[in-house]
């Protein structure tokens, strides 16, 4: 089995730790894909992965060839889609994705989940779809962290003392990105301990995007307004197999 995790940003592997170390433990063989450009964050997720037992060689840093800034990944879903499917093919008999989920947190998050599905498609592979984090049933700027929403069909993975331990040292390796941490990581340490983590499982031939149906957190944070992201979002839809403009939607939760 070939576990094929898309990472929008340097630090998003923090949300599978449990994920990545039964993959591992079990004989899979991970790939890990980043989106974006930063040399400083890549070193700290390469040092993390490493830690867990992850090759520097399972890792792909799509994210420097493009030269890709942080809040841009929509505008490379063209290329990312071209390049991975050229780079890492999918021969393999039994291949996943793993990627965020559609939840309208960050919009880096939710382009790249577009981008999972699309491979999927090509693949004919399953998507285990993660949380980060969403506005879904707050106000103003309040989101909430590592939290499901809808879900037909969902995979469990709980957490392990060592996988706490991991994420309890999070703040250590991630310098760079302190500031951020501290809004997310007490959090996910405190869902670690209360609750296992949890995936949505989809397919590429979900036509579908799962929605709260409210205005995603990136607007009301004032990064990209909803239009802005779908008017770009139907550009990459329209040249991949499985979207064109008239089968892109949301479905409200």
């Amino acid at each position: 089995m070939k576990s094929i995790y898309l990472l929008p940003h340097y630090d998003d592997e923090i949300f599978v730790i449990p994920k990545i170390r039964q993959d591992l433990a079990s004989g899979h063989s991970p790939l890990f894909v980043f989106f974006m450009s930063s040399p400083l964050r890549s070193n700290e997720s390469i040092k993390f992965l490493g830690k867990l037992g992850v090759a520097k060689e399972s890792i792909i840093l799509l994210g420097e060839k493009f030269q890709v800034p942080d809040g841009s990944l929509l505008n490379f879903l063209p290329q990312f889609y071209t390049e991975l499917l050229s780079q890492v093919g999918g021969e393999e008999k039994m291949v996943e994705i793993i990627c965020p989920a559609f939840e309208g947190g960050h919009h880096d998050h939710d382009a790249i989940s577009l981008l999972g599905r699309a491979l999927a498609n090509s693949w004919s592979c399953e998507i285990l779809e993660f949380f980060l984090y969403h506005g879904y049933g707050t106000k103003g700027k309040i989101y909430r962290v590592a939290s499901p929403l809808f879900a037909e069909k969902k995979k469990t993975y709980r957490y392990s003392f060592e996988d706490r331990v991991r994420l309890l040292g999070v703040p250590f390796t991630y310098i760079s990105q302190l500031k951020s941490m501290l809004g997310l990581w007490p959090f996910l340490v405190v869902k670690s301990i209360l609750k296992p983590l949890v995936f949505r499982v989809s397919s590429g031939h979900s036509l579908m995007i799962d929605s709260h149906g409210e205005t995603p957190s990136y607007e009301r944070w004032g990064r990209i307004t909803e239009k802005q992201f779908i008017e770009t979002a139907m550009r990459f839809c329209e040249i991949t197999p499985i979207f064109n403009s008239n089968k892109f939607k949301t479905k409200s939760l």
